[in-house]
């Protein structure tokens, strides 16, 4: 039923249907039923909930399944009303009801019942994707661009790449001009003026933390954290070594993580694994995640921390970098 549902929606040749990642997951989890389709290359988890929980449970429980799970969840719904669907709405709780609405915000768009066609969704938050296309931005040294060279640069398909840049542009950040078929897009004034569009839309590219002897770590971590500040500045690293690594390659190392405790940091064969929400490979130095998703990765800074970090935002947005 989901899946035909969703193909109906989408289209059949955009979902696939795949198999639910196998976690440990809490007793009080295993009484829910799950399902997991690839929609436009990005996998979700459709939990069929029967619980009656207040909205904040829900939240709260789903956060959880997403942590574990390393994938966005999805509430399946067989009915409900008005009321709710604006509760869940108004806190962009992505949900399926079957065969009436569909909101997901990740994808950009709602399905409404009323008028069965889509529209753009208000931009509250970057999806990764979006973030992804933005960085590409900043980190470009040439002017114009073409949605063939955003996919490249990214890694990103070409449904999310476009998908990004609509986001890019309701916020004001770039526009284009279109000549023949092609769009050229370029951003609204310089890259300060770009990134002060696009600053409250930007998320922490942290989905989880866990810890994993250093000498486990792949070719495809990179550091990040205070570790790649150490690498920039006069800071110190701190007492544990910090990674990032991405969902996708996380898989073939987290046999061999531990959860993140206080007990770990004190194991000088330890570091600490960051699995972001995106590939911190995409702009990274060699072996070093990007400037600007490590300053976001540290959300409450200290002083004397915030000074450096307010150094290489100047560089970056000076194109000094």
């Amino acid at each position: 039923m989901l899946k035909e549902y969703l193909e109906s929606v989408f289209g059949s040749e955009y979902v696939t249907e795949m198999p639910v990642p196998e976690v440990s997951l809490p007793l009080l989890y295993t009484t829910y039923t799950y399902e997991s389709f690839k929609i436009y290359e990005q996998q979700y988890i459709f939990v069929h909930w029967t619980d009656r929980l207040t909205l904040r449970q829900y939240i709260v429980r789903s956060e959880n399944m997403e942590s574990r799970f390393l994938l966005p969840v999805v509430l399946l719904l067989e009915r409900t009303y008005a009321a709710q669907a604006k509760d869940l709405i108004d806190n962009r709780v992505s949900f399926v009801e079957l065969g009436r609405q569909i909101y997901m915000p990740m994808q950009g768009f709602v399905l409404k019942k009323t008028r069965q066609t889509m529209y753009n969704d208000k931009v509250s938050r970057f999806s990764p994707q979006t973030q992804l296309c933005a960085l590409y931005f900043i980190y470009s040294s040439t002017e114009v661009h073409t949605v063939k060279e955003i996919v490249e640069g990214t890694g990103l398909n070409k449904m999310a790449v476009s998908r990004g840049l609509r986001d890019l542009e309701t916020v004001g950040g770039i526009t284009y001009e279109e000549k023949g078929r092609t769009k050229y897009y370029r951003m609204v004034g310089n890259k300060k003026s770009f990134y002060n569009s696009i600053e409250n839309y930007l998320i922490n590219p942290i989905r989880r933390e866990v810890m994993i002897r250093e000498e486990d770590l792949s070719d495809k971590c990179v550091k990040s954290g205070f570790t790649a500040l150490s690498e920039w500045s006069m800071l110190a690293d701190s007492r544990t070594s910090t990674y990032a690594v991405s969902g996708e390659d996380f898989k073939a190392l987290e046999s061999k993580c531990m959860p993140d405790t206080n007990t770990l940091l004190f194991d000088w064969t330890y570091v600490k694994l960051q699995i972001w929400k995106y590939n911190p490979v995409a702009f990274s130095e060699p072996g070093i995640a990007d400037k600007v998703s490590v300053w976001l990765s540290i959300p409450k800074p200290d002083e004397r921390t915030e000074y450096v970090l307010d150094d290489l935002k100047e560089e970056i947005l000076n194109g000094k970098t």
